[in-house]
């Protein structure tokens, strides 16, 4: 016996917002991890208010090119101010250099890949689609965007090759 059209749109809905709330759960553990080892990196340089400035830096983390700025310029002024090197200033946006290459080449794709259960590099792909086609937006959007397509994709079998290119089996 088939499926009712009120059924499968049911299905389509609950399997969404169970996507997006995976991508969510994703997110936060992104935005931990980022914050971690910021503190850390931080915290070794011997920067004051170390464990804020992580925390600040987590909470920017999703806010491409500009939460990266903002989060970076808070603990630099503050090692130039604070500090009797310049040094620590250039410590500081090493550890934001090396945080943020990890981030976004390391952490977020396999994180991402595994809570929403997208390829990692569909998604470093997508980031540079979305990205250049739509702008900030496009980068903040990508992976929901890509889960909810994926969603999609997989209840259509004609479509059904498509959604097994974009999984991370």
């Amino acid at each position: 016996m088939e499926k009712s059209a009120t059924q499968e749109g049911g299905n389509i809905i609950n399997e969404v917002k169970s996507s997006l709330y995976n991508y969510l759960k994703g997110l936060s553990i992104g935005m931990m991890i980022t914050g971690t080892l910021t503190f850390l990196g931080l915290y070794f340089l011997g920067i004051e208010y170390a464990l804020f400035l992580g925390a600040l830096t987590a909470l920017l983390t999703p806010i491409p090119y500009i939460g990266v700025f903002k989060s970076a310029l808070i603990p630099t002024a503050l090692a130039v101010l604070t500090k009797d090197s310049f040094w620590y200033a250039g410590g500081v946006l090493g550890v934001f250099a090396v945080v943020q290459f990890l981030e976004g080449y390391v952490v977020t794709p396999k994180v991402m890949s595994e809570s929403v259960n997208i390829n990692p590099f569909i998604i470093v792909l997508g980031l540079i689609v979305f990205g250049s086609v739509i702008g900030f937006m496009g980068m903040i959007l990508t992976v929901p965007i890509l889960a909810v397509i994926k969603v999609l994709l997989g209840h259509y079998p004609s479509l059904k090759a498509w959604e097994l290119l974009l999984r991370d089996d």
